[in-house]
């Protein structure tokens, strides 16, 4: 599922625009914040509160597994949660970034009365030149399903004020343009959950990717289409013919 995506040129700060009320917290590394493989190099993995866990790395795929990434609330009460994921990504020589695209979920439950939602951003700033600072963003599409009552909802401002369980499960999607090779990835999360008197509400995200199947966080590298570089061969080619030809009059 496709967001709208824009692209904006902030001189760099994009990423900083979702630093938001935990800007002076310490931020949590990961387990494994620097590395690289012949897929991709990652540096400065961190979360703003730790609450997305560690990544398992695959090639270009990063897995997350949050723990306590939740929000509850009961008899009239109200509660959000949010983390802000960061870390940079570098393609390997002669690699281009094309796509980044994640798939997230959980689970939900209301009883009595209340409602429930999540939201998110995901922003892409490019860090090569020409373009330094460029901003790429998507929102995150969700979807809820409701186990209980057998309905599908996907409401702009979360599921509705029915009680019932189920799963959400969201999407973001952005489509790099050319000469992309180095980027920082900054991910907002947000969970909320409200309850009527007497009822209770309840979200947690599960999982940040997708093992195995697509869509999952993945990052697509690839060798660039080698036009100019196809320009250059054939001009290459033309004057050896020309200097085949003069030889051979000579």
């Amino acid at each position: 599922m496709f967001a709208t995506i824009r692209s904006t040129t902030l001189g760099g700060i994009g990423a900083l625009a979702l630093l938001g009320s935990s800007v002076f917290a310490a931020p949590v590394p990961w387990s494994n914040p620097n590395g690289s493989n012949s897929q991709v190099t990652w540096a400065n993995g961190q979360s703003d509160k730790g609450l997305f866990g560690s990544p398992t790395v695959n090639g270009s795929s990063f897995l997350f597994f949050p723990s306590n990434f939740e929000a509850s609330a009961s008899n009239g009460s109200a509660q959000t949660t949010s983390d802000r994921l960061s870390f940079t990504l570098t393609a390997p020589a002669g690699k281009e970034i094309t796509q980044v695209k994640l798939h997230e979920l959980g689970d939900w439950s209301i009883l009595g009365g209340g409602s429930v939602k999540v939201s998110g951003a995901l922003y892409i700033t490019k860090l090569n030149s020409p373009g330094f600072g460029t901003v790429f963003t998507d929102t995150l599409d969700t979807v809820y399903k409701d186990v209980e009552n057998n309905i599908t909802y996907n409401p702009p401002a979360g599921k509705p004020n029915i009680p019932g369980s189920g799963t959400w499960n969201g999407d973001f999607v952005i489509n790099m343009p050319a000469g992309v090779t180095s980027v920082q990835v900054v991910l907002n999360n947000i969970l909320q959950a409200t309850s009527t008197v007497g009822g209770t509400s309840f979200i947690q995200k599960k999982e940040v990717g997708q093992a195995g199947t697509d869509p999952q966080f993945k990052v697509d590298v690839i060798l660039p289409e080698p036009s100019s570089l196809s320009f250059l061969g054939l001009g290459a080619i033309a004057l050896l013919r020309r200097s085949r030809r003069k030889t051979l009059t000579n």
